[in-house]
């Protein structure tokens, strides 16, 4: 069955933090990118998003990133950054209103059920009337994950969507986490699409249906993670010497060696 595709890209390059990348993103894949920090993931990401100026073309939906206004472009992807340098003074249930769409914001049931699945698994409910300045860190990364996925919510059509998301998994527990993994597979199953960074490679081996590794701005492999989730690839993009533990039978990667 062809897939749709959702995001086309050509020739993609920003300054000197990503060199030259094409590649094309269909509905329903989960992509992580992989790669040492400062490889380029964040810049790419953002480029991504449209937040960041770059060279050669990104076409979302067959049309030029560049003719979407600022409404329609977020109506169609949502982007979790890894930090913002002022928090806003609302409360939660303020802040995640500004990012349900005008349609559902009346009575539609099922609207309102997505944002009470959103809030109970990610155990917000309690902190809805809550001023924002007063949260924790992992309570302030929960209330930004949850709006992402309201910005973009279609309860019909979610095919063409997608949600990028930078270290997500910050201040998150391994509950939480769960719940976010939860919710992307469920949003990809729905044909959304995500794109995400991130750090543990038997997360993503686990989790993604293709990773992009980068080096240096330059996309090094692209594929399926037990087409590319090599010890040489893996060794080639963090610079260090990295193997596939043999005495699991689950695939975890540990460092062999600092000397490089």
């Amino acid at each position: 069955m062809n897939m749709k595709r959702v995001i086309e890209i050509n020739n993609l390059s920003v300054a000197n933090r990503i060199v030259n990348l094409t590649e094309m993103i269909f509905a329903g894949e989960q992509i992580h990118l992989l790669g040492a920090n400062g490889a380029g993931k964040s810049t790419l990401l953002a480029a991504l998003s449209g937040f960041l100026d770059f060279d050669g073309q990104v076409l979302i939906n067959n049309q030029d990133i560049n003719v979407y206004s600022v409404q329609e472009l977020g109506r169609q992807r949502a982007y979790l950054p890894q930090m913002i340098n002022s928090l806003p003074i609302l409360k939660v249930f303020q802040y995640l209103d500004l990012f349900l769409p005008l349609t559902s914001r009346s009575s539609d049931s099922l609207s309102v059920n997505i944002v009470d699945s959103l809030c109970l698994d990610f155990q917000l409910t309690p902190l809805l009337h809550k001023s924002i300045n007063q949260l924790s860190g992992g309570e302030w990364q929960r209330v930004r994950i949850v709006a992402v996925f309201l910005q973009v919510w279609d309860s019909n059509q979610l095919c063409g969507k997608f949600i990028l998301f930078d270290e997500p998994t910050n201040n998150l527990d391994i509950i939480q986490q769960a719940n976010l993994d939860k919710w992307i597979k469920y949003f990809c199953h729905c044909l959304g699409t995500v794109i995400m960074s991130g750090h543990n490679l038997s997360h993503t081996y686990k989790n993604a249906s293709r990773i992009w590794m980068i080096k240096k701005g330059l996309m090094v492999a692209s594929g399926k993670p037990d087409d590319v989730m090599t010890d040489s690839n893996l060794s080639d993009i963090f610079m260090s010497e990295i193997r596939l533990s043999e005495s699991s039978a689950n695939k975890i990667w540990q460092i062999i060696s600092f000397d490089d």
